[in-house]
């Protein structure tokens, strides 16, 4: 409904000074134009302000001072209609705004704040006033930015004031808007600048990773809130002060608190921070009212763990760089810079700070006691954005605007408490370096290094897992301890045979300290050698006879062990003995595990860790004497050891899996006809054999998963056809087995692996071994009873791994994992890929479990994983990539995490262990130089046409990329507009966006209910994508000559 307090006054003089016919709107108005097409009926770019009065107000006084107002600024009665597709600024020669008077509650404001404007219709300023009491109102105010700026809000109430109260107004020779707007358009951009701008941003990080409450959408909206906050006045002041001896100031003290504290929640060296600048280089700008202000990018370096005052420095000659090339608009820079297209980021910059010295405004109305304050909206224009005023008082005032669909406010609350405590401490100690200020204060500390990172205390270890075991052969001799191949071992049986295995070693000399190696054939002999050695209180070494005989004959000299173990023992012991007592620090068995420099190393367990595990495992999978748990796992991996002790300790049957183990097409009978209870897979086997399910398992009541990462989707899959509950595990060689456990209900992309098991530590620390914030992401480091005694004849490994645990007892350890993690706000912990894995493509740090969760939820894609190939993202799926999966990706992630390359495997490359060897992954296959493909049909025709006007390109195939072929987004509003007009109906300009082939754009203008919102398709273009097409142009461009 149009507003009642404005109306159109038409007249004969224009009081517009106009350079041409059609007026062109500036750089900085071109991309709101283009944002409010984008999002229609959005407040984003409504600037809002309320003047509370409090005095005996003159209402028609301010009526006419409003009045007068807009006609002595012509920008004030501009509208922005189009022709031919093209927005131009038209001045109306005369606008009357009326200020309608309510009465109502101060809730009123907001409301009104909030109400979107007609960018083509105007007016594009309102005004109404809330009656609060007798001689109390709130004057509200509001304009479309693309109207105003901050400077223009301090002129436009400083005049309004000053007509309220009759003071005199000064004519001043200004330039006209539309003057201005003409000039900056037929100057070209300097090419000089851009390069300029290219070579200092060269290698910058272009997102931002800020952790989250919530995954990004694939397409950036609008939703937004704002937090308010105030900077005490005390230390303001300590800023100017250190401001003053750096050189600089107090802005530049700010942005360097910011940026301290940005790079320490996302873990990024260096980044992109975007701050304002005025734009009025021009004297006879500076009384106009109008949007002048660019945002410009700073990088700020953090690297090296500088001292504060140091990275203060460092902003200021960030500052003094692009102070020099502040004219060059924002839009034409990220236009000049080709810039990848991510709809789901803000270009460039996704942080920016805002300082102020002044307050928002200080009109002096006579008669009156005026205050000023900027109402909010429920929208955000970044990810996060601090805008920092002077109060009413000494103190300054901050908002902090954040996108809604990324953070909850609790989250921002906590990063404002963060912003403030880490201020404080820079500004009182500058030479600190930045790693050691303070992000979490005292009881954050105490949640994340105590309350979450342990569970319980450690079991008992002063008896052996073989004495444990031997105990429960004593209290259930005759019930079954191990199953294979139909034969049943009971457990006074197994007691026995393993009795048989010690005695013999113990008539070689063999203790303590002593390592045995065992290489024999899984079955019943590897189960009984296993608990035998542990018997004789020595340590077992498992080796696979299918191995090359160099190599276990390496790893026996490297273990340095006593004796082999190469023949079934199947007689049990003459003389039955107990168990030989052992020291919980004595070494109970090494495992070698790959090393980074191809040479294996040996991880000692100790007896004591193994105790904790087998028991802290029995208790946390709820085994019982009635479960039958599958030992499915190959004997040299640790996992297998979990598979048989907690079990054995709780009573129950061991059912040990043939070599080889079952297909996961066939694991179902296997398990129903072994009646298995209790199942623990390697996840990507379990994953393949989940696909088969589709109902119950007869008897099956747990499984568990490890190994490596766990995609969501099947566990979603899992959850909905089948009952059995699901515990994701995880753990190290290092951390004997599992450490942590977290049982699945739901996923979104990423599964938790929850919390430590009884006995040990669990913390998230960074490169200081600092604790990181709930959400913030660092290593995980893993310390307690389950901790190994280190590398077998490696000090210097050892030293480098195991590393005192500074918030534990003294002598306690912690293992440094490498691999990175972040608690969630729940206290579990959820995994993000190893350290060394994560990807970095075109500025874009990517981890690749979030891509490969998103290929696993295709139906059709058994397996998947990406990698980063010749600055490309690349991924690999099996058994075939079916078709659209790229248009299904692009659904589900952001722009830059969907692949250009999609490469079909039969089979992905495993390691030993069964996990992906991304080491051995192929070369892609690329597809850069695919042959053109016409239009098909008609509607393809004709976005095929506009395409070609658009862009002066033919022919133009359905697959290429707009952006791929140099579109931007300007002359895709050409092209949305010249569809309006030959098709009709609401087409929203986001959806020209989320589909940028022909063929894409085609399927989703022809499916049902596309006004609605069309599901995204391909990605938009790399900046990899955009040389391939410009080749393909020029040899096109070539062949049609």
């Amino acid at each position: 409904m149009p507003d009642e307090s404005v109306r159109r006054v038409s007249g004969s003089t224009s009081q517009a000074h106009h350079t041409q016919e059609r007026p062109p709107l500036t750089y900085a108005q071109r991309g709101l134009w283009l944002l409010d097409r984008l999002h229609p009926d959005s407040p984003q770019y409504n600037v809002p302000f309320a003047v509370r009065l409090r005095g005996p107000l003159d209402v028609r006084a301010m009526r006419r001072a409003l009045t007068g107002l807009v006609a002595a600024h012509e920008t004030l009665r501009t509208v922005f209609p189009t022709h031919q597709g093209e927005p131009y600024q038209e001045v109306l020669p005369e606008l009357a705004v009326g200020i309608p008077l309510v009465e109502g509650a101060p809730e009123l404001a907001g409301e009104w704040a909030a109400e979107p404007f007609d960018l083509e219709r105007g007016p594009l300023i309102r005004a109404r006033l809330l009656r609060l009491g007798p001689d109390d109102h709130l004057l509200v105010v509001v304009l479309h930015h693309i109207v105003c700026d901050g400077q223009s809000m301090h002129l436009l109430f400083d005049e309004l004031a000053d007509r309220y109260s009759g003071r005199a107004i000064e004519p001043v020779q200004a330039v006209p808007y539309t003057e201005h707007a003409t000039r900056e358009r037929e100057m070209p951009v300097d090419p000089e600048e851009i390069d300029w701008w290219r070579d200092h941003l060269a290698g910058a990080p272009t997102a931002l990773g800020l952790p989250a409450d919530h995954r990004r959408p694939a397409v950036r909206g609008t939703a937004g809130g704002t937090h308010a906050f105030t900077l005490p006045e005390r230390l303001i002041t300590e800023m100017g002060t250190l401001a003053r001896s750096a050189r600089t100031t107090s802005f530049a003290v700010l942005t360097a608190v910011y940026a301290v504290l940005l790079g320490r929640l996302s873990g990024q060296r260096e980044l992109l921070v975007g701050t304002p600048f005025s734009g009025r280089l021009d004297p006879d700008l500076e009384p106009v009212i109008g949007l002048f202000v660019t945002t410009l990018p700073l990088r700020i370096d953090l690297s090296g763990d500088p001292a504060f005052v140091e990275v203060v420095r460092r902003v200021r000659g960030a500052l003094l760089e692009v102070l020099g090339h502040q004219d060059t608009p924002f839009e034409a820079l990220v236009d000049g810079l080709r810039l990848p297209r991510d709809p789901s980021r803000t270009p460039l910059i996704q942080a920016m700070l805002t300082f102020d010295g002044r307050r928002l405004a200080d009109p002096r109305f006579a008669g009156l006691a005026a205050e000023v304050s900027m109402l909010t909206t429920p929208t955000a224009k970044f990810d996060l954005d601090f805008m920092i005023n002077k109060g009413a008082g000494e103190d300054f005032d901050v908002a902090v605007n954040y996108s809604a669909e990324l953070f909850e406010p609790e989250t921002i609350e906590r990063l404002a408490a963060r912003f403030v405590r880490l201020a404080r401490a820079a500004v009182q100690a500058p030479e600190t370096p930045i790693r050691a200020l303070p992000v979490l204060d005292d009881a954050e500390r105490a949640v994340v290094t105590a309350s979450w990172s342990t569970t319980a205390g450690p079991y008992p270890t002063a008896r052996s897992v073989a004495e444990l075991f031997a105990e429960q052969a004593l209290r259930t001799p005759d019930a079954p301890a191990v199953e294979a191949d139909g034969v049943v071992l009971t457990y006074a049986e197994l007691d026995r045979r393993s009795a048989g295995v010690a005695a013999g070693l113990e008539a070689e000399g063999v203790g303590p300290e002593d390592v045995v190696g065992i290489c024999l054939p899984r079955g019943l002999g590897y189960a009984c050698a296993m608990l035998g050695v542990l018997r004789a209180g020595a340590a077992y070494l498992p080796l696979d006879p299918s191995h090359p005989v160099a190599r276990r004959q390496a790893l026996l000299e490297a273990a340095r062990a006593r004796t082999l173990i190469a023949e079934q023992v199947t007689s049990e012991s003459a003389v039955w003995s107990v168990p030989k007592p052992v020291h919980p620090a004595a070494l109970a068995y090494t495992i070698f595990t790959s090393g980074s420099t191809g040479e294996p190393k040996g991880v000692g367990v100790t007896h004591g860790a193994l105790a904790n595990h087998a028991q802290a495992i029995r208790d946390r999978f709820e085994l019982t004497a009635g479960d039958r748990v599958l030992q499915f796992t190959n004997p040299v991996f640790d996992v297998a050891a979990e598979e048989l002790y907690p079990t054995w300790l709780a009573g129950a049957c061991v059912v040990l899996c043939p070599d080889p183990v079952p297909a996961p097409t066939d694991l179902t009978s296997f398990l129903t006809a072994h009646r298995v209870t209790v199942a623990n897979l390697p996840s990507g086997y379990w994953q393949e054999w989940a696909a088969t399910v589709g109902h119950d398992v007869p008897g099956l009541r747990l499984v568990v998963i490890g190994s490596e990462s766990v995609d969501a989707a099947a566990v979603e899959r899992w959850a909905r056809r089948v009952p059995v509950p699901l515990v994701n595990a995880y753990g190290l060689t290092e951390t004997t087995i599992t450490a942590l456990a977290h049982q699945v209900r739901s996923a979104d992309w990423n599964v938790p692996v929850g919390r430590p098991l009884p006995g040990l530590r669990a913390l998230v620390l960074d490169g200081e071994l600092e604790p990181v914030a709930p959400g913030v992401t660092g290593e995980l480091y893993i310390g307690g009873a389950g901790l190994a005694r280190g590398y077998l004849g490696r000090p210097d490994l050892t030293a480098d791994r195991f590393v005192p645990d500074p918030y534990g007892e003294p002598g306690e350890r912690l293992h440094r994992t490498g691999d990175r993690a972040r608690w969630q706000a729940d206290g579990t912990l959820e995994l993000l890929g190893r350290a060394d894995e994560q990807l970095k493509v075109h500025g874009h740090r990517i981890e690749p479990a979030e891509v490969e969760a998103a290929l696993h939820s295709h139906p059709a894609v058994a397996r998947a994983a990406v990698a980063a190939w010749e600055g490309r993202l690349v991924a690999y799926v099996t058994p075939a990539v079916p078709t659209g999966l790229r248009d299904y990706l692009a659904q589900r992630l952001p722009a830059h995490l969907v692949p250009t390359v999609l490469t079909p495997l039969a089979e992905l490359p495993t390691t030993a262990g069964g996990k992906l060897d991304r080491r051995a992954l192929p070369a892609p296959r690329l597809d850069l130089d695919r042959p053109v493909t016409p239009p098909r049909t008609e509607l393809e025709r004709l976005l095929a046409a506009l395409w070609s006007r658009a862009l002066d390109l033919d022919p133009i195939g359905v697959h290429d990329n707009f952006f791929d072929l140099g579109g931007t987004s300007f002359s895709l509003a050409t092209v949305h507009a010249g569809l309006k007009e030959r098709l009709g109906g609401a087409i929203p300009l986001v959806t020209l966006y989320e589909h940028p082939t022909i063929s894409a754009l085609a399927a989703a203008l022809a499916a049902p209910g596309h006004d609605d919102g069309a599901t995204p398709a391909p990605a938009p273009a790399s900046g990899e994508g955009l040389r391939a097409g410009r080749a393909r142009l020029r040899r096109r461009r070539t062949e049609t000559r």
